[in-house]
This record gives C-alpha cells, sequence and structure tokens, in this order.
C-alpha cells in the first residue's frame, strides 16, 4: 500500500475527505462522540456519518446503509430527513 500511495498521489480534496472521516473515527473510538440514530427512519444498526461540510469533521448526519447509498445516488435530500437535528 504504501509503495501504491507514492506513485498515486491523493488530491487536496482526497487527502481533506480522508483527514476528516479519520479524525471522526478517532473520536468516535475515544467515546468523544457516539454514533445516533438514522434522521430519516431512527435505524441504530447499520449507521454510517455523513459530513455535509469536511471542513468540519465533526459536524456529521447519521444514516443507516440503505438511505446512505439513496443520498449518494441524489434520490434523496438531507433535507427530506424528519428527524434531523437543528444546527
Amino acid at each position: 500500500m504504501r509503495r501504491w500511495r507514492q506513485e498515486h498521489k491523493q488530491t487536496e480534496a482526497q487527502r481533506k475527505k480522508s483527514n476528516c472521516r479519520t479524525y471522526l473515527h478517532i473520536y468516535i473510538k475515544r467515546g468523544k462522540v457516539a454514533k445516533g440514530s438514522c434522521i430519516f427512519c431512527q435505524a441504530t444498526s447499520p449507521i454510517e456519518a455523513h459530513h455535509e461540510d469536511y471542513s468540519m469533521p465533526l459536524a456529521v448526519e447519521w444514516v443507516c446503509r440503505g438511505h446512505r447509498v439513496m443520498l449518494d445516488m441524489g434520490l434523496i435530500r438531507l433535507e427530506d430527513a424528519q428527524f434531523r437535528t437543528a444546527r
């Protein structure tokens, strides 16, 4: 992997996303951030973090895998969520 990464450098955007995800996972692992429930259906497993802005690594919306796929495909929007918390 190290050799591959040396030959295939990340773009600035890819590096920013990777750093953001890593930062969040460290906070989850240390117990400083708790996983929530899906903002669409209130499911608690399997749950994934969705970043709207990668400059704020701890500002995430929690979505289940099914809704995450629909978000990525553009079938639903975060504004459609019933249980979204106000920011």
